[in-house]
């Protein structure tokens, strides 16, 4: 006697096709000019999130993160931490999102298991990943805002969508 075969429905199988990178995307194609994210009196557009992200992810192609690279990020949930979530979805990486809360020696210990290779952190976080020997390549505040500012950043990110078939 034979097992039956399983066939999944036509929705598991779309389902399985689609990434975070295309449904943020998809979302954003239908509602621009809606409310995405607000944080206390900062609000942002999908359009606007989308436009963020897009720059955040050229500079991470900047620095040479790519399909299957993690990336990981020690904040308190905030715009930002979206942002980087979004932005390493978009180029195919992995975001290993580190508690907060952890001391010192459990997120060296997560550092070495994962190895990522964009470490991006809230300023409040720089001294435990300094103990933990990683030092953050990207800080909220000042320097990461300045990402947004970068000129070409945005034609990397349009040439990466068209190689992942976006």
């Amino acid at each position: 006697m034979t097992a039956p075969v399983y066939i999944p429905p036509p929705e598991a199988v779309q389902a399985g096709a689609t990434t975070v990178g295309r449904l943020f995307a998809e979302t954003t194609a239908l509602n621009p000019g809606r409310t995405a994210l607000v944080e206390g009196d900062r609000e942002l557009t999908y359009g606007e999130l989308d436009a963020r992200v897009n720059r955040l992810a050229g500079a991470m192609l900047e620095r040479e993160v790519g399909r299957g690279d993690r990336v990981a990020l020690l904040a308190r949930n905030c715009i930002a931490f979206l942002e980087v979530e979004l932005a390493a979805a978009k180029i195919g990486a992995i975001t290993v999102s580190f508690n907060w809360r952890w001391a010192e020696a459990e997120i060296a210990h997560c550092l070495r298991l994962t190895s990522p290779r964009l470490v991006v952190a809230a300023p409040e976080y720089a001294t435990a990943l300094r103990a933990a020997a990683r030092p953050p390549d990207l800080s909220f505040g000042a320097e990461y805002e300045v990402r947004f500012r970068l000129s070409g950043t945005a034609n990397r990110m349009s040439a990466s969508r068209r190689r992942m078939g976006w």
